[in-house]
């Protein structure tokens, strides 16, 4: 339509420009289009344009200087003044009468599509004036059209006194694409969706307008013709009015045929729907998983079989927070905030029930409306996973107990020792009565072993004792109660321990749960050098958190192994091992906020590097 408008424009001014009246008259003859309202045109179309690209201020400028234009011509045909601004660009050489003046009939058009298009620029609910002003330019435009068609001069504004000052037809044209123009303006609108939709209203509008518009009008034309009044008016207006009934009979059997083809096709898509949704529920029904839809408001819009049989007071209506208590609400207030926020969340929390709190993986997967990008509600997912977070609870504590096992010897080995030591000593004591001086060192020396056994009880103790809140360590204090532990087997393999951790920062941890993956480690490194070799242990300050090695130069491992080291029941050792010690490391790891990384290399060795940030 900018185009159009434009292009109209132009051509006109053009043929002012030239003397070309074929370019200025559509009707030779008849009243042809004055150089300020092709201008108006051409200002009118660059406004349309730049309402288009949203910029306001030269929307305003532009309809300001059209309104302005028409005003002023208004005024002159109200008090018969002459203020000669009707040509300021080029002298109208045709019109005696005040020359160069447009129509009152489309100065009153320029004004009402002028307001029309200002109005659009303000807010929304201010857009029906705007139209109805589109309306009443587009009413004019039409009537202006039939009256050339017609030969009913009044209509474009023509009189017996002043009909040099009557509307062009090619000007009545403009202003019915300029009225088109300014309803299809704004993508967003009524009158846009209407006209670019793909409901059934649309595509009948689509379909009808041009036959409603012209059909009527051009029957009319063709029944005036010489040719065709054989009766006289009456004649005309006879067969007029029959050829519209029947068109209009057609017409309705056409629309009539498409509404019941719509409606059949909404009767289907609906039994189709139905059907689709009878399939979805008889699965979501029977489905292990608590599944509900939630609005805005955190309410439950609808709950699955499995939900409501579940014990809780999830219903429909009900909100969270009810169904589920205060405490519930307060501890998983940050997953419905990141919810909320369009984010697909998933947590594990205690949730309550008549027996009893449950332990349930919870996904919140928000449905976000594309268009206002808000979010209309939530698919709420619960799955039971109780049971197999107590399973994996007693399967940790079976590694904890295994390693444990593995360690006995080892104890065995180390406690041996010292009670041989005090075996002796208290055999040489019963052999030593004259002598104060021997006994005393005996029992000084018995005592120290008694010492040494009671550390080894101890580390074990503390090994397999789980603290329930996380509290301050040091790691390496951590690591030297592990080697303690595998003293004997470290030595008896012929392995060296070199320690660093010089440079270590204190950390917050749940302190048995790292010895545990520290004993894993060790434990590891001692099997991969039974023919003896170096241990390192280090650990240093790294961020905010603490970074721990683990090296050793064993044999080293192949790149398949590396790639199933983490896996549940994966082992190297046969019969020996588990295959849980690295698996349960690694979430013990990330329990903690953490991450374990491991390389290694044939004949070279391997070494475990594991990050903890403060607890």
């Amino acid at each position: 339509m900018v185009l159009l408008l434009l292009a109209l424009g132009c051509v006109v001014l053009a043929g002012w420009e030239v003397g070309s009246r074929a370019l200025t008259e559509v009707l030779p003859g008849r009243a042809a289009m004055k150089v300020n309202t092709a201008v108006c045109f051409l200002l009118m179309g660059l406004g349309l344009g730049a309402q288009k690209l949203k910029l306001r201020v030269g929307v305003k400028v532009l309809v300001g200087l059209v309104f302005a234009v028409g005003a002023v011509t208004l005024l002159e045909f109200a008090t018969r003044m002459n203020l000669r601004l009707d040509d300021v660009l080029v002298h109208d050489p045709w019109q005696a009468i005040l020359p160069g003046r447009m129509s009152w009939v489309s100065a009153m058009n320029f004004c009402l599509g002028a307001v029309a298009l200002w109005v659009l620029t303000l807010p929304r609910r201010w857009w029906r004036w705007a139209y109805t002003c589109v309306v009443l330019m587009l009413v004019s435009s039409v009537t202006s059209i039939v009256g050339y068609l017609y030969g009913v001069t009044v209509l474009y504004g023509a009189t017996e006194q002043d009909g040099a000052h009557s509307m062009a037809l090619h000007t009545g044209v403009g202003f019915v694409v300029l009225g088109v123009g300014l309803l299809l303006v704004e993508g967003d609108s009524r009158f846009y969706r209407l006209m670019t939709g793909h409901e059934v209203g649309s595509v009948l509008t689509r379909r009808a307008l041009l036959f409603v518009v012209v059909v009527p009008v051009l029957l009319g034309w063709l029944y005036l013709r010489p040719g065709l009044d054989y009766g006289g008016p009456r004649f005309g207006l006879a067969v007029f009015a029959s050829t519209l009934v029947t068109l209009a009979v057609a017409g309705l059997l056409v629309v009539s045929f498409a509404l019941n083809r719509e409606a059949r096709g909404r009767a289907a898509s609906a039994a189709t729907v139905a059907r689709n949704e009878r399939e979805l529920q008889l699965v979501t029904d029977n489905l292990p998983t608590l599944i509900s839809y939630l609005d805005a408001e955190w309410r439950f819009v609808r709950v699955n079989r499995t939900y409501a049989a579940w014990g809780t007071k999830a219903r429909k209506g009900v909100s969270i927070r009810a169904a589920m208590g205060d405490a519930y609400w307060a501890k998983t207030e940050g997953w419905r905030e990141r919810a909320a926020a369009g984010e697909t969340v998933c947590f594990e929390a205690e949730y309550p029930r008549e027996e009893g709190l449950r332990r349930v993986m919870v996904t919140y997967a928000p449905d976000v409306d594309r268009e206002s990008n808000r979010v209309r509600g939530y698919a709420c997912m619960v799955q039971d996973v109780h049971e197999q977070r107590q399973a994996e609870t007693a399967l940790r504590q079976s590694e904890k107990l295994a390693v444990v096992g593995r360690l006995a010897s080892s104890i065995a080995h180390e406690i041996n020792n010292p009670l041989e030591s005090v075996t002796n000593l208290l055999y040489l004591i019963g052999q030593e009565t004259a002598s104060v001086q021997p006994v005393s060192e005996y029992v000084t020396m018995a005592q120290s072993e008694l010492e040494r056994v009671t550390q080894i009880v101890v580390q074990t103790l503390r090994f397999h004792r789980q603290a329930t809140d996380q509290r301050a360590c040091r790691v390496s204090e951590l690591t030297r109660q592990v080697l303690t532990l595998y003293h004997g087997r470290l030595a008896g393999a012929g392995i060296t321990v070199v320690q660093d951790f010089a440079r270590e920062r204190e950390l917050t941890c749940w302190e048995g749960e790292v010895r545990q993956v520290l004993a894993n480690l060790v434990g590891n490194s001692v099997d991969a050098m039974r023919q003896g070799g170096v241990l390192t242990m280090r650990a240093r300050a790294y961020g905010a958190g603490v970074m721990v090695t683990a090296a050793d130069t064993g044999g080293g491992m192949k790149p398949e192994t590396l790639a199933k080291l983490f896996e549940p029941f994966y082992t190297t050792k046969g019969a020996t091992g588990s295959g849980l010690g690295l698996w349960i490391s690694q979430e013990i790891v990330e329990r903690h906020g953490g991450r374990i990384k491991v390389r290694s290399a044939l004949g070279r060795g391997t070494v475990f590097q594991i990050y903890l940030p403060q607890g």
